[in-house]
Protein backbone atom coordinates (compact mmCIF):
# COMPACT_ATOMS: atom_id res chain seq x y z
CA UNK A 1 0.00 0.00 0.00
CA UNK A 2 1.33 3.42 -0.48
CA UNK A 3 1.50 6.12 1.73
CA UNK A 4 0.65 9.68 -0.01
CA UNK A 5 2.62 12.35 0.79
CA UNK A 6 1.20 14.88 3.63
CA UNK A 7 1.72 18.93 2.82
CA UNK A 8 4.29 19.60 5.16
CA UNK A 9 6.16 16.64 3.61
CA UNK A 10 5.91 18.05 -0.27
CA UNK A 11 6.86 21.58 0.66
CA UNK A 12 10.05 20.09 2.37
CA UNK A 13 10.52 18.67 -0.53
CA UNK A 14 10.27 21.76 -2.99
CA UNK A 15 12.40 23.82 -0.28
CA UNK A 16 15.03 20.71 -0.43
CA UNK A 17 14.68 20.64 -4.38
CA UNK A 18 15.26 24.41 -4.49
CA UNK A 19 18.13 24.63 -2.00
CA UNK A 20 19.98 21.75 -4.36
CA UNK A 21 19.47 23.72 -7.27
CA UNK A 22 21.00 26.39 -5.91
CA UNK A 23 24.25 24.83 -4.66
CA UNK A 24 24.55 23.13 -7.80
CA UNK A 25 24.10 25.96 -9.53
CA UNK A 26 26.35 28.01 -7.57
CA UNK A 27 29.41 24.77 -7.54
CA UNK A 28 28.84 25.20 -11.46
CA UNK A 29 29.86 28.79 -11.34
CA UNK A 30 32.72 28.35 -9.30
CA UNK A 31 34.22 25.16 -10.93
CA UNK A 32 32.83 25.17 -14.73
CA UNK A 33 35.17 22.74 -15.76
CA UNK A 34 33.42 20.13 -13.09
CA UNK A 35 29.96 21.09 -14.24
CA UNK A 36 29.17 17.59 -15.85
CA UNK A 37 30.34 15.96 -12.58
CA UNK A 38 27.88 18.55 -10.62
CA UNK A 39 25.43 17.89 -12.79
CA UNK A 40 25.95 14.32 -12.47
CA UNK A 41 25.74 14.40 -8.66
CA UNK A 42 22.78 16.50 -8.56
CA UNK A 43 20.95 14.27 -10.70
CA UNK A 44 21.93 11.51 -8.20
CA UNK A 45 20.75 13.24 -5.32
CA UNK A 46 17.44 13.50 -6.67
CA UNK A 47 17.48 9.79 -7.46
CA UNK A 48 18.00 9.04 -3.80
CA UNK A 49 21.47 7.55 -4.47
CA UNK A 50 22.57 8.99 -1.12
CA UNK A 51 22.63 7.60 2.23
CA UNK A 52 24.01 9.37 5.34
CA UNK A 53 25.72 7.32 7.60
CA UNK A 54 27.46 10.54 9.90
CA UNK A 55 25.35 8.88 12.84
CA UNK A 56 27.49 6.25 12.83
CA UNK A 57 30.82 7.46 11.77
CA UNK A 58 31.77 11.13 10.83
CA UNK A 59 31.35 12.37 7.29
CA UNK A 60 30.33 9.03 6.04
CA UNK A 61 28.08 8.75 3.34
CA UNK A 62 27.52 5.77 0.85
CA UNK A 63 26.21 6.83 -2.86
CA UNK A 64 24.63 4.48 -5.23
CA UNK A 65 26.23 3.81 -9.01
CA UNK A 66 24.73 5.29 -11.78
CA UNK A 67 25.15 2.63 -13.85
CA UNK A 68 24.70 -0.31 -11.37
CA UNK A 69 23.55 -1.93 -7.96
CA UNK A 70 27.54 -1.02 -6.81
CA UNK A 71 27.71 1.61 -3.56
CA UNK A 72 30.74 3.64 -3.17
CA UNK A 73 31.76 5.20 0.31
CA UNK A 74 32.33 9.06 0.91
CA UNK A 75 33.54 10.95 3.68
CA UNK A 76 33.09 14.56 3.57
CA UNK A 77 34.46 16.68 6.19
CA UNK A 78 37.65 19.30 5.42
CA UNK A 79 38.06 17.12 2.46
CA UNK A 80 36.04 14.69 0.37
CA UNK A 81 37.10 12.09 -0.55
CA UNK A 82 35.35 8.74 -2.95
CA UNK A 83 36.18 5.16 -3.19
CA UNK A 84 34.71 4.97 -6.64
CA UNK A 85 37.22 4.29 -9.54
CA UNK A 86 37.23 7.90 -11.04
CA UNK A 87 37.96 9.43 -8.07
CA UNK A 88 40.78 7.11 -7.36
CA UNK A 89 42.32 7.75 -10.59
CA UNK A 90 41.90 11.31 -11.32
CA UNK A 91 43.10 11.88 -7.98
CA UNK A 92 40.20 14.33 -8.03
CA UNK A 93 36.31 15.24 -6.98
CA UNK A 94 33.76 12.65 -8.83
CA UNK A 95 30.24 13.09 -9.00
CA UNK A 96 29.39 10.75 -5.82
CA UNK A 97 31.56 13.14 -3.87
CA UNK A 98 30.07 16.44 -5.65
CA UNK A 99 26.75 14.48 -4.16
CA UNK A 100 27.54 14.50 -1.14
CA UNK A 101 28.42 18.08 -0.87
CA UNK A 102 25.42 19.34 -2.98
CA UNK A 103 22.86 17.18 0.01
CA UNK A 104 25.43 19.09 2.68
CA UNK A 105 24.94 22.51 0.74
CA UNK A 106 21.38 21.98 0.20
CA UNK A 107 20.62 20.99 4.03
CA UNK A 108 22.73 23.86 5.16
CA UNK A 109 20.46 26.60 3.33
CA UNK A 110 17.65 25.00 4.49
CA UNK A 111 18.66 25.41 8.08
CA UNK A 112 20.18 29.31 7.43
CA UNK A 113 18.30 30.54 4.23
CA UNK A 114 20.51 32.79 2.87
CA UNK A 115 19.64 36.17 3.28
CA UNK A 116 20.38 39.24 0.89
CA UNK A 117 20.53 42.91 0.39
CA UNK A 118 17.54 43.98 -1.87
CA UNK A 119 15.47 47.19 -3.10
CA UNK A 120 12.35 46.72 -3.83
CA UNK A 121 11.39 48.70 -6.82
CA UNK A 122 7.82 49.34 -5.98
CA UNK A 123 8.16 50.94 -2.97
CA UNK A 124 11.74 52.23 -3.43
CA UNK A 125 12.49 50.69 -0.21
CA UNK A 126 15.90 48.64 0.92
CA UNK A 127 15.93 45.91 2.87
CA UNK A 128 16.54 42.00 2.96
CA UNK A 129 15.17 39.30 1.67
CA UNK A 130 14.85 35.67 1.11
CA UNK A 131 13.70 33.13 -1.01
CA UNK A 132 10.89 31.39 -0.23
CA UNK A 133 9.54 27.61 -1.95
CA UNK A 134 6.80 29.20 -4.08
CA UNK A 135 9.91 31.56 -5.96
CA UNK A 136 8.83 34.27 -4.08
CA UNK A 137 10.68 36.09 -1.68
CA UNK A 138 10.56 37.80 1.70
CA UNK A 139 11.24 41.34 2.03
CA UNK A 140 12.15 43.15 4.93
CA UNK A 141 12.07 47.21 4.41
CA UNK A 142 15.15 48.20 7.18
CA UNK A 143 13.99 49.38 10.04
CA UNK A 144 10.62 47.03 10.37
CA UNK A 145 10.11 43.83 11.73
CA UNK A 146 7.56 43.10 9.17
CA UNK A 147 8.01 41.62 6.30
CA UNK A 148 6.51 40.99 2.93
CA UNK A 149 5.88 38.66 0.28
CA UNK A 150 6.92 39.48 -2.48
CA UNK A 151 7.55 38.51 -6.55
CA UNK A 152 11.12 38.20 -7.64
CA UNK A 153 10.62 40.39 -10.34
CA UNK A 154 9.50 43.50 -7.72
CA UNK A 155 12.88 43.06 -6.33
CA UNK A 156 16.31 44.27 -7.17
CA UNK A 157 18.50 41.73 -5.54
CA UNK A 158 22.04 42.81 -4.28
CA UNK A 159 24.29 45.83 -2.73
CA UNK A 160 22.97 49.24 -4.72
CA UNK A 161 24.98 50.55 -6.95
CA UNK A 162 25.42 54.17 -7.48
CA UNK A 163 25.74 55.39 -10.99
CA UNK A 164 28.77 55.70 -13.20
CA UNK A 165 29.32 59.36 -13.53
Amino acid sequence: MMVAATDHESKQTLEFDAALLAAAKRAMAKYPADARRILAGCGLVQADAVTDYTSLATGWYRVRSQTDPQTYDVTSGAETTCTCPDATYRQALCKHGYAVLLVRAARRERANPVTHLAYNLLTGEHGLCRTVSDGRLHFWPHGSSKRALVAKADLSIGPVMEPVA
